[in-house]
């Protein structure tokens, strides 16, 4: 695969998980994968199944949203394509007030997904007949040429992902952020474990604990 990985949530037992997020306005909803500026969300709030679990910095739960934390955020807005990057703050039921969530909006989807190299399914939009997606992707593969500068991005053909660069994968493990890093190209899946790599953990993150 191209040097990007992919990025998730972080989920070990006992970590942060989130059951809804009340107070989106329902147009906004619709955007998170759009790559555009939302406006009016209205005044998100996050519910936690456990108020007392453990931080993480991408937070997994039932919802669209990415969340993050103030942590990630901060490391975010150092990179110089922060411009692409729209953080939304958020209220919370945590039990650690002082902890602040972000909605994490990637802006401005790139279009990079190589049609060529890649493994997939081509299917038809059901919109227009005369577009196409691709589906199950078995192995990805993107065109460095279109990606320039950018650090963390969604792509255009497949913006549920989220990739990062090789730089923000080495702050990542540096400031030990509690995410989890999946290098395979197959983006059915997202066990990753390495058995060459011993700080590869079952999950396919850095075994950071």
């Amino acid at each position: 695969m191209s040097k990007f990985i992919r990025i998730i949530s972080y989920q070990p037992k006992g970590s942060l998980w989130y059951t809804d997020i009340t107070g989106l306005d329902k147009n906004a909803i619709q955007l998170e994968f759009e790559g555009k500026i939302i406006n009016d969300i209205g005044k998100p709030f996050i519910h936690f199944r456990a108020k007392t679990a453990k931080m993480t910095d991408y937070v997994g739960g039932i919802g669209r949203f990415t969340i993050i934390s103030n942590r990630f955020k901060e490391i975010l807005t150092t990179l110089p394509d922060s411009q692409y990057m729209q953080f939304i703050p958020c209220q919370s039921n945590y039990s650690k007030a002082s902890e602040q969530f972000w909605i994490l909006n990637l802006l401005e989807l790139v279009d990079c997904f190589d049609w060529e190299n890649s493994e997939y399914i081509k299917r038809s939009k059901h919109i227009n007949p005369s577009e196409f997606w691709p589906d199950e992707v078995t192995r990805v593969e993107m065109r460095a040429d279109k990606i320039g500068d950018r650090n963390i991005f969604r792509v255009l053909d497949s913006p549920t992902n989220i990739f990062i660069s090789k730089h923000l994968e080495n702050i990542i493990l540096e400031k030990k952020l509690k995410l989890t890093l999946v290098r395979t190209p197959n983006l059915t899946q997202i066990v990753d474990a390495d058995p060459n790599d011993p700080r590869l953990a079952r999950w396919g993150h850095e075994n950071i604990d």
